[in-house]
């Protein structure tokens, strides 16, 4: 049985608010499975050490916590309740910053009520700004401090009409820190260079070592460099994502998630890949969000192609 490794992926997907609900309904290898939720997870899986692990490619540190806020009471069939959360901390701009809900009457469960809530939420530049998340539950809304410096952020709820909001309790801190000291290094000797016939007028001499040293030495020049990169233009770089999740706070319908660059946009216009099934995303605002971004950011900024021997 093969052991695994996700300590450091845990930490990384917890900080980053991706959370994935996957709903295995059709045969597929286990490879598949798991290269998937890697791929929606900003990860790669490698096997070193004797262990499978899933190792995160986020080089910045991140903090995260998280607040459940439930809600109660009876959703008014006739629409006008106004559910009302306080957002202060003495580092926020604007402090305390208000966002209102108002209930349309079609909603029929609370986390409908938390969906409407997250928009909300989401549309205010001052809360997102200061690392402010927020994303659905069956249950109502949970709201998520990415900013470190927003750890102590208090709630402060009221509602009228028949909605009723109560504060759970706060998961976290979840830290993430990334280990990018190198791991290994490579020189020269470490690559094996492709033999030629052109002889000893390429820097090479005929004879010399080929391969890493303490190889066997072979005849003929060299004139093919070790290490070969390709990149591609910044003009076929998708500039344009859209991710297709489900809403667990909508009957779990199809919701697609958009995200472009604006500066890449403007430079060589849309450049639109085909949506990209997310599936095992059931919340669109939170982790849709967040996976988005991170898909749209390799995809404009990785574009390296590295061959060698």
């Amino acid at each position: 049985m093969t052991s695994l490794d996700v300590t450091s992926y845990q930490s990384y997907c917890s900080a980053a608010g991706i959370f994935v609900s996957p709903m295995l309904d059709t045969q597929q290898t286990a490879q598949q499975c798991l290269a998937e939720i890697a791929n929606l997870s900003n990860s790669a899986i490698v096997w070193s050490g004797g262990l499978l692990k899933i190792i995160p490619y986020g080089d910045q540190p991140l903090t995260a916590s998280y607040q459940l806020i439930t809600l109660g009471g009876t959703v008014a069939e006739a629409g006008g309740d106004t559910v009302r959360i306080d957002f202060s901390h003495s580092d926020l701009a604007a402090s305390p910053i208000t966002v209102n809900y108002t209930t349309t009457g079609k909603e029929q469960i609370y986390a409908a009520v938390g969906a409407g809530l997250v928009q909300a939420i989401l549309g205010i530049a001052d809360l997102t700004a200061f690392g402010v998340w927020a994303g659905v539950t069956p249950s109502g809304l949970m709201i998520a401090m990415l900013n470190a410096t927003a750890q102590g952020t208090s709630f402060a709820a009221g509602s009228s009409g028949g909605i009723t909001i109560a504060l759970g309790g706060t998961a976290g801190p979840f830290t993430y820190t990334p280990d990018t000291t190198p791991i290994y290094s490579l020189d020269d000797n470490d690559y094996i260079v492709q033999e030629s016939n052109v002889g000893g007028n390429s820097r090479v001499s005929p004879g010399g070592s080929a391969l890493r040293s303490g190889a066997a030495e072979i005849t003929g020049g060299f004139t093919d460099d070790p290490l070969h990169i390709v990149r591609s233009t910044p003009a076929d770089a998708h500039n344009y994502i859209q991710l297709q999740c489900k809403d667990r706070g909508n009957s779990y319908n199809s919701h697609i998630v958009e995200t472009f660059d604006q500066a890449a946009v403007d430079l060589y216009g849309i450049r639109r890949d085909t949506s990209l099934k997310a599936e095992m995303i059931v919340d669109p605002y939170l982790t849709g969000a967040a996976v988005a971004q991170l898909v749209l950011q390799r995809a404009l900024l990785f574009r390296n192609a590295y061959s060698f021997n």
